[in-house]
């Protein structure tokens, strides 16, 4: 017990000097850029939990907690990715740019699920367990769709960088998340739910729960913002009814990601307190982010021993799914052929191919683990690919970025 306490505080004490080191002589643009995705985080809780177990203390029992409190953060993730979803940001855009960016994501959406679907069964013994092979296909398709808006910085210029894209690219996580709630129930082996003494099971009940579900988050939150005033009592109120919503979807097997995103986006398209709405969200954001990172971290390293993850397969993983993923955002370029769809000049699509993925993608992979589905080393590997992608990004045009954009509104 005294050896814990001591290695507690050590890491402790080590933590809180690098935060001073931090905020005195700042870091590289690359740890810069790992530090706004939470990877410090993630380091620290998957340590602690490693030291822990080293001392005799297991974390299995502890295991359920976790997973709920992972389920609360993810449904958070999906309701900010439903918050950027603004309707009426659609009907400002050009309609041209609005069908150009439809058609760029479903190609890079058909081009990764095609490839997956013919490269994941034959390795799906080692990866998943039986039954969830199509859906471990679907989540990485989805995956491959996202991207950070903005905290990335370039290679060879050390800096902050801002890519020509597209004023309509803010679709691309929305869609991932909007693609996952129509497919999941197709790809998922259909499993019997019961709420109440109603049976859940096939296509149209799935998405009717699943709606309806973040359809009352969604009105629940705007009822919040309505009767009360107070900034910090709304945020408190908001993560309550998403850790309310939560437990269904965890007791159902369902998606927890898409519940929050559909309460999002029934909040940011009926309420009147849009722009308090959206502060209000990024200081939630600043909150729960790091603690979902480090529950991540937590779980990961306490419910799958090291030895389950193979380092070599998980590297294997990561690195052909960062291929991948490229390959296809950059064939979205292939759209630009058809004459209505080409895009407007200055627009550099393959650049933005190659952006970095952020917390929308964190959150898809932290799905899988929600999921009774194994694969431990397909998780790591995805995280290891994620890392990967926030650490090493194409030169662009240098901006000048503040602090607190660098720091993390990784969407």
């Amino acid at each position: 017990m005294v050896t814990l306490i001591i290695s507690a505080s050590a890491g402790c004490s080590l933590f809180l000097l690098g935060m001073y080191l931090y905020q005195r002589y700042g870091l590289p643009a690359i740890f810069e850029s790992l530090r706004g995705g939470r990877w410090h985080f993630f380091v620290l809780g998957a340590a602690t939990v490693l030291i822990m177990s080293h001392q005799g203390f297991h974390l299995h029992s502890y295991t359920p907690a976790l997973k709920g409190l992972l389920g609360i953060g993810l449904t958070w993730i999906g309701f900010r990715a439903g918050l950027d979803f603004d309707f009426r940001q659609l009907q400002q855009a050009n309609p041209g740019q609005v069908r150009t960016e439809v058609i760029l994501l479903m190609v890079s959406f058909v081009a990764l699920f095609s490839v997956l679907s013919i490269l994941v069964p034959p390795a799906s013994p080692q990866l998943v367990d039986d039954g969830f092979t199509y859906v471990a296909v679907l989540v990485l398709s989805v995956i491959g769709l996202t991207a950070r808006s903005s905290g990335f910085f370039g290679v060879g210029t050390g800096k902050p960088i801002a890519p020509v894209a597209s004023p309509v690219s803010f679709m691309a996580n929305p869609a991932a998340v909007l693609l996952l709630c129509l497919l999941y129930p197709v790809v998922s082996t259909p499993s019997l739910g019961l709420i109440g003494p109603f049976r859940v099971t096939g296509y149209l009940p799935t998405i009717a729960v699943l709606a309806s579900l973040g359809l009352l988050l969604g009105i629940m939150v705007d009822f919040v913002f309505r009767a009360h005033r107070n900034g910090q009592r709304c945020t408190f109120l908001t993560l309550s009814a998403c850790a309310a919503i939560t437990g269904p979807c965890l007791q159902l097997g369902f998606p927890v990601i898409v519940a929050g995103f559909v309460g999002g986006v029934w909040v940011i398209n009926t309420t009147v307190r849009k722009r308090e709405i959206a502060e209000l969200s990024e200081y939630a954001t600043s909150i729960v982010e790091p603690i979902f990172v480090l529950t991540l971290g937590a779980l990961i390293a306490g419910h799958h021993s090291p030895v389950s993850i193979d380092p070599s397969a998980t590297a294997a993983v990561a690195l052909a799914f960062l291929l991948l993923r490229g390959l296809a955002r950059t064939s979205r370029s292939l759209a630009a052929l058809v004459p209505q769809t080409k895009p407007p000049r200055g627009q550099n699509h393959s650049l933005y191919a190659w952006l970095p993925m952020g917390r929308t993608s964190i959150g898809l992979i932290a799905q899988l683990l929600l999921f009774p589905m194994g694969g431990a080393t397909l998780s790591a590997g995805l995280l290891l690919a994620v890392a990967l992608s926030q650490s090493i990004v194409l030169p662009g045009r240098v901006a000048s970025v503040s602090r607190g954009t660098q720091n993390g509104t990784a969407t």
